[in-house]
């Protein structure tokens, strides 16, 4: 055989090879799923905070006799505004961009614009509006906190998005515990993922927002959907290397095992497991539970290059202490976290304090949290 047919012999099998390969992408992408492969055997047996995130910015929040903070659960920022929501103490304080405190939004009660408890709140850009979900009642209020008007749900709920469209998206609680769809005045158009064994949606904020879509995770089976059109398509599944969870391996389990399927999966050092997804515009925290470890990580969602390190290995070197790493806020590009001042100062010799010294200078054991805006490296 000559070299020239050989050549031509060997770029024609390439071709088809890669065209083969191709295709099995294109269907994929054609059915919407995409596959992220994570190794577990790849994850890491240490690793420093400062491989994941880039510390940017701080605000230190005032604290007054108004406004003295116990824990942030949420965090929206918009435009020039910082909106914190405190749910032990159910408050929603309303702070400038540097941190000052400018007043709360509503407050407790059961008069006009007064609420009863709140679980999630939400920021209308198109219409500059704050909606309070109040478990079964929707409070509307200005960015300044003037209320404008109330509306009754149909259901129960804990948490809601909303789409660009002026669609929401409710998580119901209770009896009500699905993905519930609603039109601009809150009346169900459609309801998805009723509650069942197998398709548990995470207590903790289930929703989610990337590129301007509403997801919703169901943890069981690592499966990411959109919302995007009003009905649940699957956009991400999260391949742990042929350890997932299956719906064949889900339904072979004791009815004991069902109810308490992450344990199980805990426990069974088969299995590995997603019970959180936090997207930015191009990457997502991601945290894992495996063989009887939590995992925590970050990954890119266009490359899928990501790095994972079992959560109690992870050295805090950017500041030397502990650091909760679940995000109270998310902006477009970066997460935003909760730090207790006592934990921000705890050692004032490090470099971190040091080069942030003006900004935390007048923080003290006994002041608000300072929110910690940080952008993922992977």
């Amino acid at each position: 055989m000559s070299y020239f047919l050989r050549v031509f012999l060997f770029s024609f099998l390439f071709i088809v090879f890669a065209a083969a390969n191709a295709s099995a992408i294109n269907k994929d992408e054609k059915e919407g799923l995409v596959r992220i492969n994570i190794n577990t055997d790849k994850f890491k047996s240490s690793a420093n905070l400062s491989d994941f995130l880039e510390i940017g910015k701080l605000i230190p929040l005032e604290a007054t006799k108004e406004c003295l903070i116990k824990a942030i659960n949420k965090v929206k920022q918009f435009r020039d505004n910082i909106y914190v929501f405190d749910l032990e103490q159910q408050n929603l304080f309303w702070y400038n961009s540097k941190g000052k405190f400018l007043g709360s939004i509503g407050r407790r009660g059961k008069g006009p614009g007064e609420y009863m408890e709140i679980h999630d709140f939400l920021i209308d850009a198109n219409n500059e509006l704050i909606f309070i979900l109040d478990f079964r009642k929707i409070h509307v209020f200005s960015l300044k906190g003037k209320w404008i008007r109330s509306a009754n749900t149909e259901f129960m709920a804990e948490a809601f998005r909303q789409s660009e469209n002026n669609i929401f998206i409710f998580y119901g609680a209770g009896r009500d515990s699905r993905i519930l769809i609603t039109d601009s005045n809150f009346k169900t158009i459609n309801s998805f993922f009723p509650y069942s064994l197998a398709y548990r949606l995470t207590p903790r904020y289930p929703l989610s927002i990337y590129n301007k879509d509403i997801l919703v995770q169901i943890p069981t089976f690592d499966t990411i959907y959109t919302l995007k059109d009003g009905k649940p398509k699957p956009l991400f599944y999260l391949d742990f290397n042929g350890r997932n969870l299956t719906e064949k391996d889900f339904n072979r389990l004791s009815e004991a095992d069902q109810n308490k399927v992450y344990d199980y999966i805990m426990l069974n050092c088969k299995y590995a497991n997603s019970h959180e997804f936090m997207p930015l515009k191009n990457s997502a925290i991601i945290a894992i539970t495996y063989c009887k470890k939590a995992y925590w990580g970050i990954c890119n969602l266009k490359t899928h290059q990501y790095s994972f390190v079992e959560l109690r290995k992870l050295n805090n070197d950017i500041f030397g202490t502990f650091m909760y790493f679940h995000p109270a806020g998310i902006t477009d590009n970066e997460y935003i976290f909760s730090m207790p001042a006592e934990v921000m100062i705890k050692d004032k010799t490090n470099s971190f304090y040091q080069k942030n010294i003006e900004i935390l200078k007048e923080v003290t054991e006994l002041s608000n949290p300072v929110l910690l805006l940080a952008k993922p490296r992977i």
